[in-house]
């Protein structure tokens, strides 16, 4: 029953959460992880120009450029190939991270996701000041191409009652009310 219930509040948040943006379908799509021992034709393929599985490195030089630039010190960096682009997903600082370029290696967003210890204490103070009676159980930074502050979206719960809420700069949003049938697995 516990599996059954988790499967379907990820379906749930899942779709709360990549309705905010047409580039976040990318993370929905069927992916191919870049081990060299399965991806030759996949890679040779569509995207011989973006990453090399034979050497294990990428070649485009617009994803090496910004992944370098802004995470220079990750290490066990996951690559993805999706319909449109490329994924990259590790862990830094107890936060798993998953960065998306497009095909031709331009940068679509950065997701990181909190859980409920993590979420900074600015989003922590605004959505709890418009639900007080709501603990937050998790919640998604996304960061995208020339948006100056970022966006969160945040899970939280009152006992049967869930809810998927965006908060940001300018305000706090309710994006999906959620009735839980089992709250006791989430104890």
């Amino acid at each position: 029953m516990k599996k059954l219930f988790f499967a379907a509040m990820a379906v749930l948040i899942s779709t709360a959460f990549f309705n905010l943006a047409d580039a976040q379908m990318l993370a929905l799509k069927k992916t191919v992880d870049l081990g060299i021992e399965n991806t030759y034709p996949v890679a040779d393929n569509l995207f011989a120009s973006v990453y090399d599985v034979r050497k294990d490195e990428l070649r485009n030089p617009r994803i090496v450029k910004h992944f370098t630039k802004n995470f220079a010190d990750v290490a066990d960096v996951n690559w993805y190939i999706v319909e449109n682009g490329m994924i990259a997903k590790f862990k830094k600082d107890h936060l798993a991270y998953a960065i998306t370029y497009s095909q031709d290696g331009s940068w679509k967003h950065t997701i990181k996701y909190y859980a409920k210890q993590h979420v900074p204490e600015d989003v922590k103070t605004r959505v709890t000041k418009r639900f007080k009676d709501f603990t937050i159980v998790r919640a998604r930074e996304v960061q995208v191409p020339e948006q100056l502050h970022p966006i969160y979206l945040v899970q939280i719960q009152k006992g049967n009652q869930a809810k998927i809420v965006r908060t940001s700069n300018m305000g706090v949003t309710v994006l999906q009310n959620i009735t839980l049938l089992n709250t006791d697995s989430l104890k």
